[in-house]
């Protein structure tokens, strides 16, 4: 899936995550070469209509979400959660990116529509991220986590 389109999904506090997955791009390194975009700030933010209708039609391009998982986005029920609903709708896989490391979902810092969206769960690292958009394929609504195995694999 070299060169394929991403949506990131993610608080406001963890924009500066989203800008470090763009330099992955720019840099060229790992064979990170997927387009990132996110929803703009072209409409009313708060109106969930817009924002689920925006979300569609992105997402109608890709079939992969990206959910950058950070201290306070289990309670970001605009856009974040909000962006899930539409990219469980729509079928498409979940990528949850843990911003504190953990390798696997954490309860406290997960957003309820994660819980059981059959999502893959990998901390944030260019090479881990890389290797799931390459690799995961979503087969229920059971979430995953890779063993050790693949970290070694990856040179973690």
């Amino acid at each position: 899936m070299a060169g394929s389109k991403i949506i990131v999904a993610f608080s406001n506090s963890d924009r500066h995550m989203f800008c470090s997955m763009l330099n992955w791009k720019d840099s060229g390194h790992n064979g990170f070469n997927h387009a990132i975009c996110q929803i703009g700030d072209e409409f009313d933010a708060d109106d969930e209509v817009t924002v689920k209708l925006k979300c569609s039609e992105l997402m109608r391009a890709t079939d992969t979400l990206v959910v950058l998982v950070g201290r306070d986005t289990r309670y970001k029920h605009k856009h974040v959660c909000w962006q899930v609903e539409v990219a469980i709708e729509m079928g498409c896989r979940i990528i949850a990116v843990n911003l504190d490391g953990a390798r696997t979902m954490t309860e406290h810092t997960c957003p309820a529509l994660l819980i059981q969206a059959g999502a893959i769960f990998v901390p944030f690292s260019e090479k881990i991220v890389n290797y799931a958009f390459e690799n995961f394929s979503k087969m229920s609504s059971k979430n995953y986590y890779y063993g050790d195995e693949i970290y070694k694999k990856l040179g973690y």
